[in-house]
């Protein structure tokens, strides 16, 4: 994988021709919420998913929606060759690490192997590619930084570091995005995340049981978001790390996003890994270090208080 951050005249900066662009995972929550990003833009936007029909009556017009199943590789390379996009934009993945640890096959060949056909096909057609990946790569007792060494702390982990080895086996032009429990609004025809999960359970009134013993950063979707377009103008490569400034438990969360919406706390129970075991186990410190997107793509966070009131009012 090439790592210089500079690529003015690849990532076509300095050009104001029109570029095309190929987003994976329309119906996730990042990629509707980068579809909605994209109004301004001057450029020629293809999204994809297995299946697009959720979208098809909320996607912004100015989006060519595409079915497609991206672990198929010889369907990537068609399509590749038909639309030749100078960016791709890699947000499809199967996320939820309970569901990969039950799934193995299917975590391997969603998160590596349809990664390995498109970084391929990146590298085939100039194309940049600005991939997703996570903390969960991760399981350190500090603030992981860029350098450190990869110790997946599930299987949906090791899929991802897997899906790293094959961009950078790839050749391909690539920024490599490291990001951490991604929030924000809910759009329509969008999958929800951990904050609606208990926004959902206390509107309905059940009980919930959250961990005290697991500490991490939390990401506004909206910060992603603007990093992703910056990298789209400028050509940023390498590795960084994105992540908000506060550290929090579920626990901890799960009473803000409560109180926020004046919803019964009461029903949210204290407890620790050990009491109540989930399927995929979680690191009990996962926290990423951001210096270095703040140094180079000028990355700021916005804070958790002021995201959330955002991300429900």
């Amino acid at each position: 994988m090439k790592t210089n951050h500079t690529a003015e005249t690849a990532s076509g900066r300095n050009s104001d021709r029109p570029r095309k662009i190929l987003l994976t995972g329309a119906t996730g929550f990042v990629g509707r919420h980068l579809m909605e990003s994209w109004k301004q833009r001057n450029d020629k936007i293809f999204a994809i998913a297995t299946n697009t029909a959720p979208v098809k009556s909320v996607a912004p017009a100015y989006i060519t929606l595409l079915d497609m199943d991206i672990v198929d590789e010889m369907s990537v390379a068609i399509l590749f060759e038909k639309i030749q996009p100078d960016i791709v934009v890699h947000t499809a993945a199967m996320t939820k690490p309970n569901d990969c640890e039950q799934d193995k096959e299917s975590a391997f060949e969603t998160n590596t192997l349809a990664t390995k056909n498109i970084a391929e096909c990146c590298k085939k057609f100039n194309s940049q590619l600005v991939f997703l990946s996570t903390d969960m790569i991760f399981d350190h007792p500090f603030a992981s930084s860029e350098s450190d060494d990869k110790k997946p702390v599930n299987y949906y982990g090791e899929t991802k570091a897997l899906a790293e080895e094959e961009i950078a086996r790839s050749g391909c032009r690539a920024a490599i995005l490291r990001i951490i429990l991604v929030y924000g609004k809910l759009l329509k025809a969008s999958r929800g995340t951990f904050l609606h999960w208990v926004k959902d359970s206390l509107e309905q009134d059940k009980e919930i049981f959250v961990y005290t013993d697991q500490h991490r950063n939390t990401l506004y979707v909206n910060d992603l978001c603007a990093m992703i377009n910056h990298i789209l103008d400028h050509g940023n490569t390498g590795f960084y790390h994105l992540a908000g400034e506060e550290i929090f438990t579920p626990y901890e969360i799960a009473v803000k996003v409560a109180e926020h919406l004046h919803l019964d706390t009461r029903l949210i129970h204290p407890v620790t890994s050990g009491q109540r075991p989930e399927i995929a186990r979680r690191a009990a410190y996962s926290v990423l270090n951001t210096h270095k997107a703040k140094k180079e793509l000028g990355f700021v966070t916005t804070p958790f208080d002021v995201a959330l009131r955002e991300s429900f009012d």
